[in-house]
């Protein structure tokens, strides 16, 4: 039986290993499809985030192309983690215009006049307008810039 001196030493080392393998876990390249799962998108939802949102060197090796897997921490960079989006006030997640409607109570219209009065998009939202546009579901990173944006007041 280990002595109580004994446990103290011994105690920072597991911890360290548990960091280690817990770190090594969350690292390791996962197929497509699962990290689309993980995200409650299709596959071809999360390229086309990765499309828009991550750096020309991480659309080249994943988007259109035959690798199919992908690490979830190189992409949880860009996109937000997986399960992090915002909840409204009575917890549903918001993931789209369309939920961002409904938490804050505004319809479409007020929605999109408001963001058109940001000064600059990309810094407030994350995103152009033209990209706002494009899509229908947001990564959780964007839900959360978007619902912290000033629209809410």
């Amino acid at each position: 039986m280990l002595s109580n001196n004994n446990f103290w030493l011994i105690l920072p080392f597991v911890a360290l290993i548990i960091a280690f393998i817990i770190s090594w876990w969350q690292s390791r390249p996962i197929n497509k499809s699962a990290l689309a799962k993980r995200y409650g998108v299709s596959v071809d939802v999360l390229m086309k985030w990765v499309k828009l949102f991550c750096p020309a060197h991480i659309v080249e090796e994943y988007v259109g192309s035959k690798k199919q897997k992908i690490n979830p921490g190189l992409i949880a960079k860009y996109l937000g983690s997986a399960g992090h989006y915002p909840k409204d006030k009575k917890g549903r997640i918001i993931t789209d215009p369309f939920t961002i409607q409904r938490a804050f109570n505004i319809c479409k219209d007020s929605l999109r006049r408001h963001l058109k009065a940001v000064e600059n998009p990309e810094q407030e939202i994350g995103m152009s307008l033209a990209t706002y546009k494009r899509i229908h579901n947001f990564p959780p990173k964007y839900s959360l810039l978007l619902v912290n944006s000033p629209y809410q007041n």
